[in-house]
């Protein structure tokens, strides 16, 4: 028999939210803003140069199989560059200044948060397991509190915070602890064949992958395939997950 499920891991672009949206376009500006503000006259040529150097080293890093993810080292960087001093409170500022928020872009998915309330309900743990670009625990606790979400998370697990991302299985670790579970006790739901459903097999977990905006792979290793979060609800209940 299948131990009991005690935790629910969800990725969050592609999963709670759409993971296809112009992030570059709309963000750039923004972010060049907020660091004009903080750096007269430098804001475009510094949001450029930390936008660049941080697709740089994840794309080495994930080209090594490495997956990590130095954010402070890509913002150290980028401050010497352009003759700023690397301090540490110049380097919060610059990650928070490079932040920033989706919301007003993107909306939930229909059933985030009836799927969320019904775990919640049955006593489940629910974590988010999220790579992003600057966005740790902090910015996404404030983006889910205001689509009412953030009460309903036990926890936030996002790539900047732990240093690397997904498939990395420090990220599935970090979820753990916060889940405070066994890995053959966690199901992961997230979009992902290679970022969610892989790593996560491979600890030990049940997986469920989410093809709301692509189809599933004909070659998937999911446990279970969902094409809404209704039917992640339903895979759920068919396991014995939710009460």
């Amino acid at each position: 028999m299948d131990p009991r499920v005690t935790a629910l891991l969800l990725d969050m672009g592609g999963t709670l939210w759409p993971d296809s949206w112009p992030a570059a376009e709309l963000h750039s500006p923004m972010r060049a803003s907020n660091l004009e503000a903080a750096f007269p006259g430098r804001g475009e040529t510094l949001e450029r140069t930390l936008t660049s150097l941080l697709t740089e080293q994840t794309r080495r890093e994930a080209e090594a199989g490495i997956h990590r993810q130095d954010v402070p080292e890509v913002i150290r960087s980028a401050l010497l560059e352009h003759g700023l001093e690397p301090g540490e409170e110049i380097v919060r500022r610059v990650m928070r200044a490079m932040a920033v928020s989706p919301l007003g872009v993107v909306e939930l998915f229909p059933g985030v948060v009836e799927l969320l309330q019904e775990a919640a309900g049955c006593g489940l743990r629910r974590v988010l397991v999220s790579n992003t670009g600057w966005r740790g625990a902090r910015e996404y606790a404030e983006d889910l509190a205001q689509v009412g979400i953030a009460d309903l998370l036990d926890g936030i697990v996002a790539s900047p915070d732990v240093g690397h991302k997904k498939p990395h299985r420090a990220m599935f670790e970090a979820a753990l602890q916060i889940a405070g579970c066994r890995p053959e006790e966690c199901v992961m739901v997230g979009n992902s064949e290679i970022k969610d459903v892989r790593p996560a097999r491979e600890m030990g977990m049940r997986t469920i992958l989410l093809a709301i905006e692509r189809p599933a792979p004909p070659d998937s290793r999911a446990d279970a395939v969902a094409r809404s979060l209704s039917e992640v609800g339903d895979v759920l209940r068919s396991w014995g997950a939710l009460c």
